[in-house]
């Protein structure tokens, strides 16, 4: 897989907390990610807000990270 189709299933990211991302992967795909050096967790998908796809962290959208906004926090701080 390219760089540029990776960065079209990555849906969110977070720095505030933690460093972390969202992304739409396989199940093989996120066994692979979990035995990379320095990832502690990996975890199946989560929303803050189920009914709406909400997601924790900032929005990723066309590739690149929406700057940093409390209201992507509110929901779970």
């Amino acid at each position: 897989m390219r760089e540029e189709e990776a960065r079209k299933k990555i849906y969110s990211v977070t720095t505030k907390r933690c460093h972390a991302f969202g992304a739409l992967v396989s199940k093989e795909v996120s066994l692979k990610i979990n035995e990379l050096p320095n990832v502690r967790y990996v975890f199946p998908d989560s929303y803050v807000d189920v009914e709406n796809k909400v997601y924790r962290g900032e929005p990723f959208v066309d590739g690149k990270a929406v700057p940093y906004d409390p209201k992507y926090y509110e929901k779970f701080m």
